[in-house]
């Protein structure tokens, strides 16, 4: 039986299409501190989008680019395994 807020296809994977940071955090399973220097670092990370227009404004991700960066994350690990 899949989780609440978990389709059946995707279990583990939030179905709403935005995330708050902290949802973010929860869903790559890093720190907060890691996560400032993926985004620092990682040109792929996913890019915050502000709410309202202000520098001091609540950022919201979109779940599909948060996917998209662990997947890819995945696809260069196996890729390295494989070549050794």
């Amino acid at each position: 039986m899949p989780k609440a807020g978990c389709t059946a296809l995707n279990a583990g994977w939030p179905d709403s299409p935005t995330l708050r940071f902290k949802e973010l955090l929860t869903l790559l399973r890093v720190s907060r501190s890691k996560a400032y220097e993926l985004m620092k670092t990682d040109p792929d990370f996913p890019k915050g989008i502000p709410l309202y227009d202000s520098v001091q404004s609540p950022k919201f991700y979109w779940t599909h680019e948060a996917i998209a960066w662990v997947e890819g994350r995945n696809a260069k690990y196996r890729t390295q395994q494989e070549g050794c």
